[in-house]
């Protein structure tokens, strides 16, 4: 019988009762007679009563009481107990409370015998010290759970039956030190009034407050209220809960894998305030591990596996939150347990409150596992469930409610509910439990494994070594671990070893040859080892042997005798095999015996008169050998004994998918189809094999000079295979890269086989790829008013059919599409592109039916000229409108006036922006400088005047420029110019057709917004990269313009990055590449990825005219640049050496901004120009200017004429001063002049009255033309490569008849020539997207500081 109340020791029948206890508990720990129950007995009785005799009987009587009481239960063998945990907490009450007599005694008995550790001896021993010295007023120690007692039995302590009544009698110091433990291992027990919370009122006991809010909430978990504070002392803490939403969707049943989502993500908070790796227990833990359990996949058993071994670490294997992850896991399989285990197993649980966590997993674990026989047992105990259910009905928490519903369905088998957590545990019924097992057997895995390395740095002495290999957990076979081979016979090894390994270690003890640590393979070794699988080189390579077979060659020798050879030859008689290299990593074996030897010493005897006429005898002779032996021989007297036939060159190619595209990898199979396949012309010349329709092997002879010359006439017919038709020929690797478009090399490919040339195959990791082409493709396209929608299919000739949208959803790499790893889909090159640019087109939508693809309508013309070219395109009705505008095209007319003005590329461009205007679409005109972008687009506006007012934004420097060139060229428009703000409103008023009004970038942002009322016919952006920035107030007001048709005019549409085309593009068709972070998203790799890029320029393309100079001006006179160099002075070499210093230290601070190095740049490029830049009193020489100064005189002695440009006005000045004391006439510009005076310097320089015109990069780089300059000198560089272009061609552009030298002046070992170097990295990215390839990009932090530094970009 069990106890419920801990029963107080009070007569001498229960002292002599507890002493027999104690003696059992001692003796337990004890050896020898003396120390046995009944002489412990017998002492400590002694104190109680002295003189009394203890028997043996009545040893066994009050043993057989404590053992009916479960305070000890007996060992299986001999007459020995043990005790249980209620013991520990019955005898320390009662010698405490009721016994102290027993203190000393006791004490006295475990330090004099006290040999074998025992953890409840010993925590009663430390806690009856501590009583002994405070009743002897000896100083106490003071208590550590982990360096004093073990953790473990302190919670087995806290959880056990009289767990409440021991707390009393423990010292305040041992409560707080075992606080944490008691509350634990009674936190489910809440019926006693004095149930642990009551612990934490205590004043005198101190719990954390991070320990308080956990409790408090598991609390609120416990007993379903969301209010719950009580346990708190600040109540706004309970905002500070962790598992409260994971807990009340686990308590719900919501979706198990969002919850166990939950868990994961708490757990990190929880274990950044309670330590690394930690999980919590109570119902938190009680929750996800029932959470990990319902949800059943590998990954969260495994989970639970985890934390079931973290519990045993930290808790115990017997406490509770343990026997719970137990039970889950069926850890001890519960369909193996007597039907008297379940029901003495429930009992147990039943005696204890504090075991609710426990029962609640068993009852699940019955539900889950048990058999139907086990469960039908229970249910005849009807006093057992009785209690079940009463017991259950006295916990006033959520945790007994799910009890006793378990707790009904055990005794009545009441249907588990449809909601909450335990709708995830209905019982599956026995017969389809045993059927789902049957259907899912599979063989155990093999967790390791045995391969053999054989060593063959010296063929004629060849070591084997076994090695042992793990399964690791990425399923792949670690390098292994070299054993002795006479270890394979442990138990741990023989797992691993398969019937081969077995047969070859017998073969090994018979056979090798066994060193002081090594293995020889003898010959009978190696022929055990050909064919065998597992076997690996000394580097780990897969090695293969093969069996090789003697020959015997028929030879002549000069004097016309025969002789006999055997191939290969016998070295030392004394060995008993031959290692030869056969091809790739395989080897061939010849094994001789000594038949063999004789045969080799008789033919080594031979005689050397076998003349012809011995030609009958000899071939008696090679009949009788031809039985046992292999010859050869291709002479015709032969032929009858020849049985060595001649390899074929038969070539096969296997098609391999690798991350660049295939690989196509050619062999000969000089077997045939059947055979081994090797490398063309090279390895072994004599081979043997077996094709298992026979006993004795085929031996061939290679010819290898006959396959090298097949295999050259294989290569160059499959020439269009190769990128690179030189290689294939003269590469010793049989390894071929073929070309982008992959379906045409392939159709080659098969071709040659349809023409018997090669046998064509698929590497087994390639087998299920299908080609697809575009002939295969048919689209259907119609007109939704708000977008284009796109549908269609991929018809192959198999009968396979691939939705277009299916397409464009599947993971791509490159030209392939892999559904999954029997279903690979290969396209063609063209299908590919379109595929690219589909995806850059298609719209972002979710409400996309799954069978079509939409695309905005403003990219009607790119889309078209994608599929135009197809031959299955299906357009609908509302399309055939837009097909008649795209396919019909106007020739404009011209103005006469222009007719023989215009040159031939002029009329094209002209023609093409009126094409895009008459379909209503907008241009961008990128014509390299100086080929009369502004001429073109005034004849445009000239034939568009009668529709309306135009509109044109350039730079103030060019404002006045588009006057002169419209009065000259385009006389009937009439010029407006806003010059302020205040004149806006009366010029648009006033704005008819025929006019054009120009406005100047800088009053832009200004009247912008009056601007926008007004809807003109044509737009014009002039130096259109003005507005790159889209986040400015410039580009902001140009967005927000209204015109019919809008033009951009720009040579360098793009400078740094793709970004500055989105905002041009934005202000030509807003949306049309779609919304900045869409368009980053798919095109912000174009510098790096080829296929962004391309996609990208089928976008742009329709809309973007570029032309360079080089295409369509072939009579303009050649550009030279030069770089010219020259050194510092030491003086100013050490003035720029300590600017650099003292900026890489302010830019290395772990505070500096971008803005704040971009400074210190400057400073620094200053300083390479003149001393005087940075220090304004220096009476330093400026190398730089001395060396311009020079420049500037040479030019001038020989009647040339110049533009000098800065990015520094104040360097422009330090030139002037210079021609001013020379008395150099000059002309100068910068930002600070109005139109007017600008106009006049570039009048006077252009009629020859100065030979030097001084002008700021920024504010006369662009729009002006000044050909009457020869020769372009740049005093300083400037980071983007196209801005000092732009200024160059000021002098090099349409109407220069003299060649133009372009200087720039660079300091050596300064950081303007780290600038140049980025010039070469950074051409401009239109390149890539406009024509070619380039990259280009902003510079960022690491790349300005790198220019500060001394260390190469």
């Amino acid at each position: 019988m069990s106890l419920t109340n801990l029963p107080r020791v009070q007569t001498e029948d229960e002292q002599k009762q507890l002493c027999v206890l104690l003696a059992v508990l001692l003796a337990a720990s004890s050896y020898g007679y003396q120390n046995s129950i009944q002489q412990f007995s017998q002492r400590l009785f002694s104190h109680v009563k002295k003189g009394y005799s203890f028997s043996n009987a009545q040893v066994a009587k009050y043993a057989k009481q404590l053992e009916q009481q479960e305070l000890i239960w007996k060992l299986p063998y001999g007459p020995h107990y043990k005790i249980s945990i209620n013991a520990v907490a019955y005898i320390c009450v009662n010698i405490l409370k009721q016994q102290p007599t027993l203190i000393r005694p006791f004490l006295v008995e475990a330090c004099q015998n006290y040999y074998q550790q025992d953890k409840a001896l010993n925590f009663l021993v430390v806690l009856l010290h501590y009583f002994d010295d405070k009743n002897n007023n000896r100083k106490t120690a003071l208590i550590n759970i982990e360096r004093d007692l073990d953790p473990h039995f302190v919670n087995l302590l806290g959880q056990s039956r009289f767990s409440k009544q021991l707390w009393e009698v423990l010292p305040e110091q041992w409560q707080q030190a075992c606080l944490v433990h008691f509350i634990r291992g009674q936190f489910f027990n809440l019926h006693d009034s004095q149930s642990w919370p009551s612990l934490l009122s205590n004043p005198t006991l101190a719990c954390e407050r991070k320990q308080r809010i956990y409790l408090n909430e598991s609390m609120a978990v416990l007993l379903q209220k969301n209010d719950y504070d009580e346990l708190l002392i600040d109540k706004s803490d309970q905002l500070l809960a962790t598992f409260i939403e994971p807990n009340i969707n686990a308590i719900n049943g919501n979706q198990l894998d969002v919850t166990i989502a939950q868990y994961k993500s708490a757990l990190t908070v929880f274990r950044k305030q309670h330590g690394k790796g930690v999980y919590p227990g109570e119902i938190t833990g009680l929750l996800y591990i029932t959470c990990l359990f319902a949800s059943g996949t590998a990954t969260d058993l495994k989970q639970l596996l985890t934390i079931k071994k973290w519990y045993h670490k930290h808790f115990g294997e017997l406490s509770y939150i343990s026997q719970a992850s137990d039970y889950l896991l069926d850890s001890d399989p519960i369909v193996h347990f007597k039907d008297y285990r379940i029901s003495s197993t429930l009992e147990y649980l039943l005696a204890n409150p504090n075991a609710l966590p426990a029962l609640f997993s068993l009852l699940l674990a019955l539900v889950k596992h048990s058999k139907d026989e086990q469960i039908n047992e229970l249910r005849g105990n009807t006093a057992l469930l009785t209690k079940l259910v009463s017991y259950a009905q006295q916990q006033s928490h959520w945790l007994g409610e799910q009890c006793l519903t378990l707790a009904n369905w055990l005794r009545d088998d009441t249907p588990l509910p449809d909601q909450g957590l335990l709708q995830h545990f209905k019982r599956v019924p026995q017969w389809q439990r045993w059927l789902d097992e049957v259907s899912q057997i599979e063989p155990p895995k093999q967790n390791q494994r045995v391969v053999w390395q054989l060593d063959l740095t010296h063929l004629d002495l060849p070591i084997i070594q076994p090695k042992v290999q793990q399964l690791n957990n990425k399923d792949e076979w670690t390098k292994g671990r070299k054993v002795n081979v006479h270890d394979l016979d442990n138990a741990q090894y023989l797992p691993a070893l398969s019937e081969a390994d077995r047969s070859l270690i017998q073969v090994i003890y018979n056979h090798a040859g066994f060193g002081y640590k090594e293995i020889q393979a003898t010959g009978a070794v190696l022929q055990a080892l050909v064919g065998f699988v597992g076997l690996e080189d000394h580097h780990g390579e897969p090695l293969s042997l093969i069996k090789g077979e003697f020959i015997i060659e028929i030879a002549q020798d000069k004097n016309e005798c025969y002789r006999l050879i055997l191939q290969p030859e016998i070295i030392d008689e004394n060995d008993d095999f031959i290692l030869i290299h056969s091809h790739s990593n395989c080897y061939q074996v010849f094994i001789f015996d000594d038949k063999q030897r004789k045969l080799d010493a008789l033919l080594c005897e031979q005689p050397n008169n076998l003349t012809q006429e011995k030609l009958p005898q000899l071939n008696a002779a090679l009949t009788a050998l031809a039985a046992d032996h292999h010859i050869s021989s291709q002479r015709t007297e032969f032929a009858q004994v020849n049985n060595v036939r001649q390899g074929l060159c038969d070539f096969s190619a296997v098609i391999k998918l690798t991350m660049m595209g295939i690989d196509v990898n050619f062999y000969v199979m000089p077997f045939g189809l059947d055979g081994p396949w090797l490398a063309p012309a090279q390895g072994a010349t004599t081979l043997a094999h077996n094709d298992d329709t026979q006993n004795n092997s085929i031996v061939i002879k290679r010819d290898l000079k006959a396959e090298k010359r097949a295999f050259k006439k294989l290569l160059k017919a499959l020439s269009g295979v190769f990128i690179n038709k030189e290689y294939q020929q003269h590469s010793d690797h049989h390894q071929f890269f073929v070309p982008p478009d992959i379906s045409q090399a392939i159709e080659i490919l098969e071709n040659a086989q349809k023409d018997n040339a090669l046998t064509l195959s698929w590497d087994e990791n390639t087998q299920g790829m299908k080609v697809a082409k575009s002939q295969h493709l048919s689209l259907n396209l119609n007109d939704d008013n708000d977008w284009l929608s796109l549908s269609g299919n991929v018809s192959l000739p198999s009968g396979d059919v691939y939705a277009l949208q299916t397409l464009l959803k599947a993971p791509r790499r490159g030209s392939i599409i892999k559904f999954d790893e029997d279903n690979s889909l290969l396209l063609d090159q063209r299908l590919t592109n379109l595929l690219n640019r589909l995806e850059g087109m298609q719209i972002d939508d979710k409400n996309t039916p799954d069978d079509q693809l939409r695309i905005a309508n403003a990219r009607a013309l790119p889309l078209y000229q994608s599929v135009a070219d197809l031959g299955d395109v299906t357009f609908g009705e509302s399309w055939q409108t837009r097909l008649a505008k795209f396919n019909h095209t106007i020739e404009p007319i011209l103005p006469v006036h222009l007719v023989n003005i215009l040159r031939d590329y002029q009329v094209v461009g002209v023609n093409w922006l009126m094409q895009l205007a008459n379909w209503g679409l907008n241009a961008c005109l990128a014509d390299d400088m100086g080929l009369g972008k502004t001429l073109q687009t005034l004849t445009v506006l000239q034939m568009r005047s009668s529709l309306g007012a135009s509109l044109v934004v350039a730079p103030k420097s060019v404002c006045h420029n588009w006057r002169v060139e419209a009065d000259r060229f385009a006389p009937a428009l009439n010029i407006k110019t806003i010059d302020n703000a205040s004149t806006c409103e009366q010029v648009l008023a006033n704005a008819a057709a025929g006019d054009i009004v120009v406005v100047s970038y800088g009053l832009l942002p200004l009247i912008g917004e009056q601007l926008a009322t007004h809807e003109f016919a044509n737009i014009v952006f002039d130096e259109a990269q003005a507005i790159k920035n889209p986040l400015s107030l410039r580009a902001k007001a140009a967005f927000a313009l209204n015109g019919h048709f809008k033009i951009a005019l720009s040579g360098t549409p793009i400078e740094n990055h793709l970004g500055e085309l989105w905002s041009l593009f934005n202000f030509l068709m807003p949306g049309f590449l779609h919304t900045l972070p869409v368009f980053k998203k798919r095109f912000g790799n174009a510098d790096k990825n080829q296929q962004q890029a391309d996609t990208l320029k089928t976008l742009v393309s329709p809309f973007i005219l570029r032309r360079t100079k080089q295409t369509v001006l072939t009579e303009l006179p050649e550009k030279t640049e030069i770089n010219l160099t020259f050194a510092l002075s030491e003086k100013e070499q050490a003035l720029y050496e300590a600017t650099r210093l003292n900026a890489l230290e302010q830019a290395n601070q772990e505070d500096s901004q971008y803005i704040t190095i971009l400074a210190s740049l400057t400073k620094l490029r200053r300083a390479c120009i003149a001393p005087q830049l940075l220090l304004a009193n220096s009476k330093l020489p400026s190398s730089k200017l001395d060396t311009a100064e020079a420049i500037i005189e040479e030019l001038l002695q020989n009647n040339h004429q110049a533009l000098i440009f800065s990015q520094f006005v104040d360097v422009l000045k330090l030139v002037e001063q210079r021609l001013q004391k020379r008395g150099i006439n000059y002309c100068y510009l910068d930002g600070s002049m109005s139109s007017n005076k600008r106009k006049q310097q570039v009048d006077k320089f252009q009629a020859g009255d100065a030979p030097l015109f001084l002008i700021s990069l920024k504010a006369g780089g662009t729009g002006l033309n000044l050909t009457a300059a020869d020769y372009v000198l740049h005093l300083d560089p400037w980071w983007n490569p196209a801005v000092e272009q732009q200024a160059s061609d000021r002098a090099h552009r349409l109407g220069q008849t003299r060649p133009v030298t372009v200087y720039r002046l660079i300091a050596q070992n300064t950081i303007e020539e780290k600038i140049l170097k980025l010039h070469e990295h950074k051409q401009a990215l239109a390149d890539k997207v406009l024509s070619g390839t380039g990259d280009a990009g902003q510079m960022s932090k690491d790349q300005l500081l790198a220019l500060l530094s001394n260390t190469e970009l």
